[in-house]
């Protein structure tokens, strides 16, 4: 499996556009058993202006057969029959006064693994609507890939 996080765009509705404290940005993810620094884009990007993308171009292989990763592929297996859907978070470096201060989630888009294989196809370089972490309106895209169908039609056809 393949999973790619191309680019960011946000449209002039999102909030945190005109708050000074959000600068820098980074896209993170959970996946597996993997460790959350080891699935974050590895470098924040400026907030882009409204329109304006930023691009990431961070891509991930995961390996799921069955001969040599069959804890990942139980992992796979319990997440797709439990929440089937793969968030990207999009999230706010700490204000450049505050070294200690927390990063706070900006954003989320999803993609559902369940549509994937209902499809039949891949995501590639697929622009995923991003929503306001608060208020849950749309405020932008999130340029994913997500290959997946292959592993997915394995998993179903051990079963």
């Amino acid at each position: 499996m393949i999973i790619q996080v191309t680019s960011l765009t946000l449209s002039p509705e999102a909030p945190f556009l005109d708050d000074p404290s959000v600068k820098q940005l980074f896209v993170a993810y959970k996946f597996l058993d993997c460790e959350p620094a080891d699935l974050e884009t590895p470098m924040s990007l400026p907030k882009p202006a409204p329109y304006r993308s930023i691009s990431f171009n961070f891509k991930k292989v995961f390996h799921v057969d069955a001969e040599k990763n069959q804890v990942k592929r139980n992992y796979l297996i319990y997440m797709l029959s439990n929440d089937p859907k793969l968030v990207f978070t999009v999230v706010s470096d700490p204000p450049d006064e505050d070294e200690e201060g927390d990063c706070i989630d900006v954003a989320y888009a999803s993609v559902d693994f369940l549509q994937i294989l209902n499809e039949g196809k891949d995501f590639i370089d697929k622009d995923v609507e991003l929503y306001d972490i608060n208020s849950d309106s749309e405020i932008g895209t999130l340029t994913v890939t997500v290959e997946a169908l292959e592993a997915l039609l394995d998993l179903y056809n051990d079963e």
